[in-house]
């Protein structure tokens, strides 16, 4: 069958309904609705003449007895109905306006259907736009028109096939006529690179002759990666070289590029005279140089190490986080309430949530594995116990982390992720799980109680995420695998038995499978309430299923770091983390995700499965400001995915690059990045440190003055020895472990 033009596509797509589905609403701009015209929303170019002349036109090609005649009469050029001239006009603006190809383009690259990925040289294969666009069709259909347009096999319905294959051939077909055009370009481009490397060895050296070096090399890589050909990138690559090269006998700070062994070194294209690196060689050149290299060429990978600033962490940190008028972040409205006051709230009867043990044991006995030693009827055990109560900055940190997660309104799109980014010692551990605890009480008082008999805090903010109802999901903590058995400890430690089940999530394939099993560990806890369900589980299994799940693909230069990857056609999500949805996840060590890649990305998939998140960290802040952003977005604040924050991250790596020889003016730059973020950021954060005043304005922990003793040790020979030859030897093991772990650092 003959495919429809963009006009007749179009046409087919109104009449199948696509624009009553809101994500094409939003993509197109319009409401276009010729039954309803109260509530159409037409071109304002369009007079009342012209949307009845429309109305008709589309009338008349849906009134076609088949597909065939449909596309004839959408493809006629004649200009009898006046409804036709403007269609046509609209849905060419709307292409243009909407930019609908650049998304579609992208689909079909995600998809590894470009045509930029099967070689135009290929005589044996020639790749065609029937070929491939339908094996993309369902992901093109789900970001086009969204879930709505698929049917119950999960497939993009059948009458929007067709016109939507006809909107990707005709990406195809501009692509590959640009692609053609491309080869050429990039020809013309190597002679224009080959010139400019030559003019360094003419004369004297100045400055405009290796900008423009870097411009033409750059724009020559652009054009090899749309082309997508090896030998293409082979070329650019030696030119890259070359140009690395340069900018290292210039004094510019930049790693000399790697080459494969394999391959024999190539002829330089340049030769600098001592006389002539003498040239351009000052600081301020140099610098120049490598922005404009870095502006061409940083893809903003790994970039965490670039500006270290360890050594201002207290000023920098403060500045998110900062207390205002004497008020720490997020706890303005605890500052001021007693402990009585917060329990009250809270609805605690006890200085501790319903849900958390009365006693616990000064010997570390706990009462899951050694119920018997809880007895208070047996007089052994009385002195052993004692009472479990949190501090005061612990109960009202609890207090505000639920308060921030709850709106007075109904509100859908409230983000209810709280970063808890309280200093060392503070009991982040203990925080986390009592607000863990408040939700799953609230959800059993729903359950089992009137729904009248919540605490005055629920009844104040009785929304979350714009329900009244807490839903019936499990919990997930994820912790590194180090602190498995740690975390393990003190949720036995907190929670009676009775009141949640703990589960240790698996590593390996085989018990992974074993857990989601109809017969399996969460299944059987699932008999019970799914909200009382705390599952336990290790960072690294996070990135491992999330590449089980996704597509797991090299990001493109101009692509946002965390955008996620699409499905994998055969995964299982259902047997993986990413296969439920939850009522809290909290990420402790949350700085560990702070970089772009796989590793945030597997982060940020499981937190959009969230309705509360809690991230906890006691060092937001790394070694870059970019590192807050990345808090901002496992937090979920909207702005922190956008655009717009992708080029201010990249706009404040340049401004800190230019600021580089400035310590002083590095400094001021990183605080007011960080006062900007903590405005984005404000009421989904808590900080306070040991200084922080509780609410008649002590501290919150009182400690011992510190006294340091200095004193001489008089080593023997012997002790000496033993003491370096262990410092070699755990020295080699560092670095060994290291290597295997592919931990680098430029910071070292």
């Amino acid at each position: 069958m003959p495919t429809p033009n963009l006009g007749g596509a179009l046409l087919t797509l109104y009449h199948e309904g696509i624009w009553g589905y809101p994500v094409w609403q939003e993509l197109s701009g319009f409401i276009i609705d010729f039954q309803h015209l109260d509530r159409a929303k037409f071109p304002e170019s369009w007079s009342q003449d012209d949307i009845l002349n429309v109305k008709s036109y589309v009338d008349q090609h849906k009134a076609q007895r088949s597909d065939l005649a449909k596309n004839a009469f959408a493809a006629s050029k004649s200009t009898t109905l006046p409804g036709r001239k403007l269609w046509n006009a609209f849905v060419a603006f709307m292409w243009k306006k909407t930019r609908l190809h650049l998304l579609i383009a992208r689909c079909l690259a995600d998809n590894n259907c470009h045509p930029s990925d099967f070689a135009v040289d290929d005589t044996d294969h020639i790749a065609t736009g029937s070929m491939y666009i339908p094996l993309c069709l369902d992901d093109m259909g789900l970001k086009l028109f969204g879930l709505e347009a698929f049917d119950q096999t999960d497939h993009l319905r059948g009458a929007l096939r067709p016109p939507t294959q006809a909107l990707a051939l005709r990406t195809w077909t501009n692509v590959t006529k640009s692609r053609k055009g491309a080869q050429k370009s990039f020809d013309k481009q190597e002679g224009k690179v080959l010139a400019a490397f030559e003019e360094l060895n003419r004369n004297k050296l100045t400055k405009s002759k290796i900008t423009a070096v870097i411009r033409s090399v750059a724009r020559w890589r652009n054009q090899a990666d749309v082309l997508r050909l090896s030998e293409n990138h082979e070329k650019v690559e030696k030119m890259h070289n070359e140009l690395q090269r340069l900018l290292k006998e210039l004094g510019a700070p930049l790693p000399l590029a790697k080459t494969k062994k394999d391959k024999p070194p190539s002829e330089p294209l340049f030769s600098l005279s001592e006389e002539n690196k003498k040239l351009l060689s000052s600081p301020d050149e140099v610098r120049s140089f490598v922005d404009a290299y870095q502006e061409q060429f940083d893809n903003q990978a790994d970039l965490a190490d670039d500006i270290p600033i360890l050594e201002d962490y207290e000023t920098i940190a403060g500045s998110f986080a900062e207390a205002v008028d004497g008020e720490d972040t997020g706890v303005d409205v605890e500052r001021h309430l007693t402990p009585a006051q917060l329990r009250a709230s809270l609805g605690f009867p006890r200085n501790v949530p319903p849900l958390f043990n009365a006693k616990r044991r000064i010997d570390g006995l706990n009462a899951w594995s050694n119920p018997e030693a809880f007895d208070v009827n047996q007089e052994d055990n009385v002195s052993n116990l004692v009472d479990v109560e949190l501090f005061y900055h612990q109960l009202a940190g609890t207090h505000a982390g639920v308060r921030l997660c709850l709106t007075k309104d109904e509100l859908l799109s409230h983000c209810a992720g709280v970063l808890i980014c309280d200093e060392v010692g503070l009991g982040k551990t203990y925080m986390s799980s009592a607000i863990m605890a408040v939700f799953i009480d609230i959800f059993i008082r729903q359950q089992t109680l009137d729904c009248k008999i919540l605490p005055p805090l629920f009844e104040q903010r009785p929304y979350l995420r714009g329900q009244t109802k807490i839903p019936n999901l499990p919990n997930l903590i994820l912790v590194p695998g180090t602190l498995i058995a740690q975390w393990s400890d003190e949720l036995r430690f907190v929670f009676f038995p009775e009141a949640v089940t703990i589960l240790l999530y698996p590593t390996s394939r085989e018990e992974r499978k074993s857990f989601w099993a109809s017969d399996g560990p969460f299944a059987k806890a699932s008999r019970a309430f799914l909200a009382r369900i705390i599952i336990l589980a290790p960072h690294s299994i996070l990135q491992k299923e999330f590449s089980e799940v996704y597509e797991v693909k090299k990001r493109k230069v101009t692509e946002i770091p965390w955008t996620l990857p699409p499905l994998r056609p055969s995964a299982k999500s259902e047997i993986t983390l990413y296969g439920q949805q939850y009522l809290t996840i909290v990420v402790d060590e949350a700085h560990n995700f702070r970089n772009h890649g796989p590793k945030q990305n597997a982060a940020l998939a499981i937190l959009e499965r969230a309705v509360v998140r809690l991230p906890l960290t006691a060092t937001p802040l790394q070694t870059a400001t970019k590192d807050l952003a990345a808090m901002g977005r496992l937090i979920g604040i909207p702005h922190f995915f956008t655009a717009e924050a992708y080029e201010e991250e990249k706009q404040d790596i340049r401004d800190l690059r230019q600021a580089a020889f400035d310590p002083e003016s590095m400094k001021l730059l990183q605080v007011q990045i960080a006062q900007r973020m903590h405005e984005t950021c404000k009421g989904h954060i808590i900080r306070r440190t040991a200084n922080s005043l509780d609410w008649k304005g002590d501290p919150l922990i009182t400690l011992p003055p510190c006294h340091i003793i200095e004193a001489y040790l008089d080593l023997t020979e012997r002790e000496a020895d033993i003491i370096n030859i262990s410092l070699s030897d755990l020295q080699d093991d560092v670095s060994h472990a290291n290597m295997c772990m592919k931990v680098v650092t430029r910071g070292f």
